[in-house]
């Protein structure tokens, strides 16, 4: 009877973590061509988001262009001379794919990163030792590979997947590592197409026998 006549007492609120899981969020758009601007929304108002552990997941094939011909002369003759190459992604190729790359919080920009592929190519190679880079080579990033050429493209299909943490993009996540509650929002915009010649030279490495 003491018990229900205490009216003064705290509320008891059920506030535990009934489950942990992972979900996949797609962008609005289906268009990745360059200047696009590639939105990803996460609001779930029954779920706490560790936006520190979330990754971005690049998934793409390298198409290499038709083998060319050369004029070529030859005692006064022209002739043509096949052109062969190999083309591969480059150390932390995924990034560079893109122009800039926005993380907003409750319709609240938080962190704004340009040139991410420059950015985060700088902040690797100072916040992480070669131990450390050896758990990154998911995301595309393995300075120690021969030619700096990243092991997640297959060789025969030139079909690769990059799978980027949010921390290796982000300060704010390389440092706070709690869970968050409210509406993220990313927005990746890729390169203009004025700049296209020179992302292609820092995502991909080539070389011919011209």
């Amino acid at each position: 009877m003491s018990e229900i006549l205490d009216i003064y007492q705290s509320p008891s609120i059920d506030q535990s973590v009934d489950r942990e899981e992972e979900r996949t969020y797609y962008p609005y758009v289906q268009s990745f061509n360059n200047s696009d601007e590639i939105q990803i929304d996460i609001h779930q108002p029954d779920a706490f988001i560790c936006m520190s552990d979330s990754k971005l997941r690049i998934i793409g094939e390298l198409k290499e262009e038709a083998t060319t011909t050369i004029p070529v002369a030859i005692e006064n003759e022209k002739t043509e001379t096949p052109v062969a190459g190999e083309c591969k992604l480059t150390n932390n190729a995924g990034l560079y794919l893109f122009e800039s790359i926005i993380y907003s919080f409750n319709g609240n920009e938080v962190e704004k990163i340009r040139d991410p592929g420059t950015t985060t190519t700088i902040h690797n190679y100072c916040a992480y030792s070669a131990n450390q880079s050896k758990n990154l080579i998911q995301a595309g990033w393995n300075p120690n590979a021969t030619g700096h050429t990243i092991l997640t493209q297959d060789e025969k299909t030139k079909k690769f997947e990059i799978w980027v943490p949010f921390s290796y993009i982000f300060g704010i996540f390389f440092y706070y590592r709690n869970v968050m509650f409210g509406h993220h929002s990313i927005r990746l915009v890729r390169k203009a197409h004025l700049s296209q010649r020179q992302s292609e030279n820092n995502a991909v490495a080539e070389n011919s026998n011209r």
